[in-house]
């Protein structure tokens, strides 16, 4: 089984815990915890997908007693199940998890995830941040958000006490849309049954709409490849995020895009393969968002799903980290959906 331990102050004691824990019985082991600010250990596994259960502000750290166990927070369920439905959706996150394995990183941390969704009363932003808070999640960052006029969009980002994995949430400002444009998301909202937000599983569900058609969903790319995407996918991670600076063997965001570009993967070069600067506090890249295969009202069409995202927040001469967004930075991310030809 896994023990979990709280990052923030513990980060600059987890290494040597890490070679301690192993001699220690399980009462010093949870003895030690408490002295550096966990209260307990609860029992937990890795998922599938390389992250830890915990998604993120979490390091684990391999324990030899079999006979720890417990319950995961509904916290951490909720950030588990996310990793879980982004393994489902994106085909690359199978084999990246086990490259970075191979290449020695047992402990890959989440920064953060990122949905979509369209400015509704019933799924807008404003509904998912009420949602957030049943899990833990409250409204971060800049109070106005973060804006994106060209596309249409604005965003928000959440954050929960105890988790390093943030939850960036944007969405498609209808009314801006041209009026066809509109008529075509409106009516698949119109069909969003109602309440849909009481389900825990919501921002895992899908597309909760009846499928448009490939000429709709053509014609919506056409103005907005965001509005196409997410009426095509509904509420799925839209991208996980690796965070480079919790990396053990790669010094840097350009050794990890090296890396991955020389096993094949492509990465967004849209304003570069960084996106923003270092002395900014965040630095950024992603790999081009691999097909998945839809259903449409009349075909099935083969097209862009879910991707992976990197994030490297340097430390900060007081010892901090950015643990915000850059709009200019995520602008450019948004294009790693984008339909290529």
């Amino acid at each position: 089984m896994y023990g979990v331990l709280k990052q923030g102050a513990v980060r600059p004691q987890l290494k040597q815990l890490k070679a301690r824990v192993a001699q220690k019985p399980l009462k010093e082991v949870m003895a030690l915890s408490a002295r550096i600010g966990s209260s307990n250990l609860p029992g937990i596994g890795r998922s599938p997908s390389g992250f830890p259960l915990q998604a993120a502000a979490f390091s684990t750290i391999t324990c030899s007693f079999s006979t720890m166990r417990g319950s995961l927070s509904k916290t951490d369920a909720f950030a588990h199940s996310i990793a879980e439905s982004h393994r489902a959706f994106c085909p690359d996150v199978g084999p990246v998890m086990t490259l970075f394995k191979q290449a020695g990183e047992h402990h890959v941390v989440n920064d953060h995830v990122a949905f979509r969704t369209f400015s509704d009363e019933a799924v807008g932003l404003d509904a998912i941040a009420a949602y957030l808070k049943r899990f833990g999640y409250q409204l971060a960052g800049p109070q106005e958000g973060y804006q994106f006029p060209s596309l249409h969009l604005k965003a928000q980002h959440f954050e929960s006490p105890g988790q390093q994995m943030k939850i960036f949430v944007s969405e498609l400002l209808l009314d801006e849309l041209p009026r066809q444009h509109q008529a075509i998301v409106r009516s698949a909202l119109a069909s969003v049954p109602e309440g849909v937000l009481q389900d825990e599983n919501f921002l895992t569900s899908g597309r909760l709409w009846s499928p448009v058609t490939v000429e709709q969903y053509q014609m919506l790319r056409a103005e907005s490849e965001y509005a196409a995407w997410t009426i095509a996918h509904g509420y799925k991670p839209n991208h996980v995020t690796i965070s480079v600076h919790d990396l053990e063997h790669f010094e840097d965001i350009s050794k990890v895009n090296a890396f991955l570009s020389n096993k094949g993967y492509e990465l967004n070069t849209d304003g570069g393969e960084i996106k923003g600067k270092r002395e900014e506090g965040l630095l950024q890249s992603s790999i081009v968002a691999p097909n998945v295969t839809v259903e449409f009202a009349d075909a099935e069409l083969s097209i862009p799903g879910g991707f992976i995202e990197l994030a490297e927040r340097p430390l900060r001469e007081d010892g901090t980290r950015f643990e915000a967004f850059k709009a200019q930075n995520a602008q450019r991310i948004f294009t790693s959906t984008n339909v290529r030809h």
